[in-house]
């Protein structure tokens, strides 16, 4: 039992699901490449499903029209405008990806183009709820293919809103594919101010608050950025006093307040 070696309770659950999902992943490889008579074919289940997936594909963001609106506040030396150009570039080179290996597996499925051992491996992929290779390199993820593709139209979502409204009050941080260049453009744009000290001298103070995402909507962080997406794993954050606790049985994360990245 986990308390008997100091542990909570949750520690054991989690090391259950853990158990529990390596078999499940051990049980679906081993699933037969042919359905059974009557059935559809494994190829044309796929085929169905890139049809699915490539209409689902958010609308790319024109980098060209998007630095040409951003121009003058680039001359204005934001750095939060450079990231979010940076960002987007990111997601549309992937979304590339994404579109190609998608009607390069279309054609192979009804022979016009040569499956190739890579695409081979993606339909295999996705017959099994994984996310391919091609497609796994932009940011880190564990989430199965269904989770992960509503996750990245929500990311894109998140900044092709930034393009058109313009610099959010409250950041998702986990929807940055390079978070620490977000967070040192925060310091960098501190820096920045007539009486601002060096970048290389700058940290900062994380103060968590009481306020909700609706609530903040109206207040942009004059110092730093209001940050939304963070949780906590092994522990509990106690809202009304702003400190950790225990966490709850069965609770294995939390999420976190918004928090205020003030340099």
């Amino acid at each position: 039992m986990p308390p008997a070696y100091g542990q909570h309770t949750n520690a054991e659950i989690n090391s259950q699901i853990s158990d529990s999902l390596d078999l499940l992943n051990s049980i679906l490889s081993l699933q037969p490449a042919k359905s059974t008579a009557g059935g559809k074919s494994i190829e044309d289940k796929t085929k169905d499903q890139l049809e699915k997936l490539k209409a689902m594909l958010p609308e790319q963001v024109n980098i060209v029209m998007l630095k040409h609106k951003m121009s003058k506040v680039i001359s204005d030396g934001d750095p939060l405008t450079t990231v979010l150009i940076q960002e987007v570039t990111r997601y549309n080179v992937l979304l590339d990806i994404m579109s190609k290996t998608i009607d390069d597996l279309c054609l192979g499925i009804i022979g016009d183009k040569v499956i190739t051992e890579d695409l081979e491996r993606m339909m295999r992929d996705l017959s099994e709820n994984r996310v391919p290779i091609f497609w796994s390199g932009t940011y880190f993820s564990l989430k199965p293919l269904a989770s992960w593709f509503v996750d990245l139209v929500a990311r894109y979502e998140f900044f092709t809103e930034w393009t058109a409204k313009g610099q959010p009050h409250v950041f998702t941080i986990g929807y940055f594919t390079y978070p620490t260049g977000f967070t040192t453009s925060l310091l960098q744009k501190f820096s920045r101010k007539p009486s601002g000290p060096a970048i290389d001298l700058l940290s900062f103070e994380f103060l968590p608050k009481s306020e909700s995402i609706e609530e903040l909507k109206d207040n942009l962080a004059k110092d730093g950025a209001y940050i939304f997406g963070l949780y906590l794993e092994g522990a509990n954050w106690h809202k009304d006093k702003a400190h950790l606790i225990e966490p709850n049985i069965m609770e294995l994360e939390v999420e976190m307040p918004v928090i205020h990245f003030k340099p």
